[in-house]
C-alpha cells in the first residue's frame, strides 16, 4: 500500500462528511469539529498503480451523546381494523435518530419479527409486509426504532386489527319456481 483513503459518513443521513486522500500514515486528524450525531469512519489502500484495495470492517463512533428515537405509531391497520388479506401491510411514522425498526405482530398462534433498515425504507413512511399468512381472527402488531447503537425506543401502542381474508360467500338467488305460488307440492 503506497496510500489510503480515509472516509467518515454520517450514519443517519448517509452523506459523506469528511474524506482524505493520499494518507501516508496510519493516522490522519481532520480539521475542525464534526457535529454531534453517529458517523462511520472506513478506509481503503491504494497501489503505486492507483488501484485501490478492499475497504476495511466500518468503525462506527458518535460525537456527542447519541439520540434515542422516538416512539414510532402504526398508521396501518388502525386499531379495530378488519383488513381483508392474509398479508396485511404494516404502515408507521418515521422517528428522528433511527437507523432501523423492529416490527413485531402476532396472530393466532404465530409470531412474526423483521427488523428493517432505514437504507431499505422507500420515501415516505416506512412499511412492511411479512412473508408469511396471517391467520383469520384478531391480530397484534407494534413497532420500535433503533439508533445505530442498537438502542432501542419506545414500543409503540399496540394496535389490535383483524384478519378476515376469506371472503364470505354471495348470497344465493331462488330461480326455481319462476312463480311466488304453485299447486305442485314438489317444486
Amino acid at each position: 500500500t503506497v496510500s489510503a483513503t480515509l472516509v467518515v459518513t454520517n450514519r443517519l443521513s448517509g452523506l459523506v462528511t469528511r474524506q482524505a486522500l493520499g494518507l501516508t500514515t496510519n493516522s490522519h486528524v481532520f480539521a475542525g469539529t464534526l457535529p454531534n450525531g453517529v458517523y462511520e469512519t472506513t478506509v481503503r489502500g491504494v497501489n503505486s498503480l492507483g488501484q485501490a484495495g478492499l475497504v476495511s470492517d466500518p468503525v462506527i463512533f458518535s460525537v456527542g451523546t447519541p439520540a434515542i428515537p422516538g416512539t414510532p405509531a402504526i398508521t396501518s391497520p388502525t386499531s379495530g381494523q378488519r383488513v381483508t388479506t392474509s398479508t396485511p401491510q404494516f404502515v408507521w411514522t418515521p422517528v428522528t435518530a433511527a437507523l432501523s425498526y423492529e416490527l413485531l405482530a402476532q396472530s393466532g398462534t404465530a409470531n412474526y419479527t423483521e427488523i428493517i433498515q432505514i437504507n431499505s425504507i422507500a420515501s415516505g413512511n416506512p412499511a412492511h409486509t411479512f412473508a408469511g399468512a396471517f391467520a383469520e381472527g384478531p391480530a397484534t402488531v407494534m413497532v420500535r426504532a433503533y439508533n445505530a447503537f442498537d438502542q432501542p425506543g419506545e414500543w409503540s401502542d399496540l394496535v389490535q386489527f383483524t384478519v378476515d381474508a376469506i371472503a364470505q360467500p354471495e348470497q344465493p338467488t331462488i330461480i326455481r319456481p319462476a312463480a311466488a305460488v304453485t299447486s305442485n307440492a314438489f317444486p
